[in-house]
């Protein structure tokens, strides 16, 4: 359910629309749920298994009322009175096992309890996780329509049940329905494998374009052993303890029954969100790749942006495609314009790949699911897209063996992100650069000229300020063109400058000039290198009078003794290098020797040692 948040200050028309149209959506979502309370209470003879049951017993132990039957029943079927050979009747239900196994002994049946706790506790506890290296699947069954499990029919109900219904056990797995697709006629539904002490959550999506079906059975495969078999393989064994995996195997059931890539409505689903969905083609109803008439103009894409809204902590997001415009062993997409951790997953594709293996690697501005997921949710989003038949016969021993092992490893790799969201750059480096050029200039715009003074006079267009993110220090590097008058001495002053910073300060940088150059230069065109580095230190905005910034300028000063000067072109490339240590960046003069003494150069800054770093030594030498 999605209401609106934004209103208006003004009591008015809009304020009025917003009110009412979210009354009204609140009543239909209560009205739903008391629809399906009702029927989950009176209604739904399957509501509840007898495993989901919980049964306390006389002595107020807590179990279900499955276990409890499969106990009680084992007893009645050997509850009888048999006699020891000194005549001592022993009653033979105290043989029966807490998993309803008889054993001929008591102490055989103690022996096997308390082993069986025993193994499940070493289980538990002691296998220790490891992602160094690549996840090597086992050999899996087929998945070729109508072979082995695989049922005959592409009906998405029937496949379910086969392939994702066997694991919902309502403790570490649960479905849920999560909408109907916009034919009504089938229900789209979410399995959540949810570890008892879990600290992220993953979401993994397939058969957005219901033609598209290899991942939906090679995710089964994968979680099959993730499930079942996580403590044989150190790489699952974090996905088991530590991750919340959402999966929805079919986003577009009516085109997996009817093996079509779009809906009922003919509509590409991912083309139908709303990132930049207006610059997209796919204008023709009739035609292939349509993008729908407004984005989410569907319930299936309504169904993933509700989705995804509803969970928090979400680290990654995967949409799992066949690809079908290239040959290609592993192929990935993501959004080019998101902050995400694109190197790791471009980095475990190439470990992934052997000699001879295709690659295929790229971004997109579509307005996919991924693209809106890295985008508008801010969330890590990527989509691999499995060959089929690249590696044998089509969904065959082989190509699942490939597609586990490909997106096994991607889901592996992504699981180790953080959440990070808006947060996510205040640890990366990042550059700027600022291009002044007088080609830029309309016609009617007058040339940049400065007069002779007797000072050096700062370059205003120079004071570009934006936000430090994090401790570091800050470069400034690039160049100044100028056209002087006359034969003049010639100045620039360029500096890295942070208001109330101890060091970068604003006025403590122009007094200091530290990057100074001054040259005798004729009359004509001249450049001259720019460069300047600073420490800098991040800040929360302060409020009124509080002498705290978290705002950098890249400044330059420039001085001439005689006549004027037009600026022809100016470029300042800044580079932000984020460090918590105080003295990652050391600044140098030379003394009175120059550079004729080795070891000359004198410290300013840091000007105080740094404690437990191995360049804490200050420098002051004469």
């Amino acid at each position: 359910m999605r209401l609106f948040l934004d209103f208006p200050l003004d009591l008015g028309h809009e304020f009025r629309y917003k009110t009412v149209d979210n009354f009204k959506r609140i009543l239909e979502q209560y009205n739903e749920s008391m629809r399906h309370f009702n029927h989950h209470v009176y209604d739904d003879e399957e509501a509840h298994k007898a495993e989901q049951i919980t049964y306390i017993t006389p002595k107020k132990m807590k179990t279900t009322v499955q276990k409890e039957l499969t106990y009680q029943d084992a007893r009645i079927r050997n509850a009888i009175l048999g006699v020891i050979g000194d005549g001592t009747q022993e009653v033979i239900d105290a043989r029966v096992g807490i998993d309803g196994t008889v054993h001929p002994l008591l102490s055989d049946r103690l022996r096997h309890d308390i082993e069986g706790i025993d193994d499940r506790q070493r289980i538990l506890e002691n296998v220790e996780d490891d992602n160094t290296m690549l996840f090597y699947p086992p050999t899996p069954s087929t998945a070729v329509k109508g072979r082995g499990e695989t049922p005959s029919t592409d009906d998405p109900d029937t496949n379910l049940k086969v392939y994702w219904d066997k694991f919902v056990d309502n403790s570490y797995v649960k479905k849920r329905k999560i909408g109907n697709d916009q034919s009504q006629q089938y229900n789209v539904y979410s399995y959540t494998f949810e570890p008892t002490h879990y600290s992220k959550t993953m979401i993994i999506t397939s058969c957005i374009h219901g033609n598209e079906k290899s991942a939906f059975f090679a995710l089964s495969k994968f979680m099959d052993l993730v499930v079942n078999e996580w403590h044989k393989y150190p790489q699952l064994t974090y996905l088991r303890k530590n991750v919340r995996m959402v999966f929805v195997p079919i986003v577009n059931p009516h085109g997996f029954a009817n093996d079509n890539r779009e809906n009922v409505n003919n509509v590409d689903l991912n083309r139908n969100f709303d990132y930049y969905w207006e610059n997209g083609g796919g204008t023709d109803p009739s035609a292939s790749n349509f993008k729908g008439t407004r984005p989410f103009s569907e319930q299936e894409t309504k169904n993933m942006r509700d989705l995804i809204k509803s969970y928090s902590g979400v680290v990654a997001h995967i949409d799992c495609h066949n690809i079908v415009s290239q040959v290609s062993d592993y192929c990935v997409f993501y959004p080019r314009f998101a902050n995400q951790q694109n190197n790791d997953i471009f980095q475990t594709l190439k470990d992934m790949s052997k000699q001879g293996d295709y690659v295929t690697w790229g971004s997109s501005t579509l307005s996919s699911f991924s693209n809106w997921v890295g985008i508008n949710a801010n969330i890590s989003s990527y989509l691999p897209e499995v060959y089929e038949g690249r590696a044998g016969e089509r969904r065959g021993v082989g190509e699942m063996k490939r597609s586990i092992y490909y997106l096994g490893n991607l889901i592996i790799k992504a699981s180790r992100f953080s959440e990070v969201g808006l947060g996510r750059t205040s640890n990366e480096p990042f550059a700027k650069a600022f291009v002044y050029n007088d080609r830029y200039n309309s016609v009617n715009t007058r040339k940049l000229t400065l007069s002779a003074t007797s000072k050096y006079q700062r370059l205003l267009m120079t004071q570009q300020r934006f936000k430090a993110t994090a401790n570091g220090f800050c470069e400034l590097n690039g160049s100044i063109t100028v056209e002087l008058a006359k034969d003049t001495t010639f100045g620039v002053n360029p500096s890295v400058v942070q208001n109330y910073n101890p060091f970068s300060g604003n006025g403590k940088s122009r007094t200091r000039q530290l990057f100074l150059v001054e040259h005798t230069l004729p009359a004509g065109i001249h450049t001259i290198p720019i460069h300047a580095i600073a420490p800098i230190q991040a800040s929360t905005d302060p409020y009124p009078g509080v002498k705290r910034t978290n705002e950098v300028m890249p400044t330059v000063e420039v001085f001439r003794e005689e006549g004027y000067c037009y600026i022809r072109s100016l470029i300042l490339n800044v580079t932000f290098t984020p460090s918590h240590s105080h003295n990652a960046v050391q600044i140098f003069t030379s003394t009175q020797y120059g550079n004729q003494k080795e070891g000359t150069f004198e410290q300013i800054y840091p000007n105080r040692p740094a404690a437990y770093d191995a360049r804490n030594d200050i420098i002051h030498k004469n």
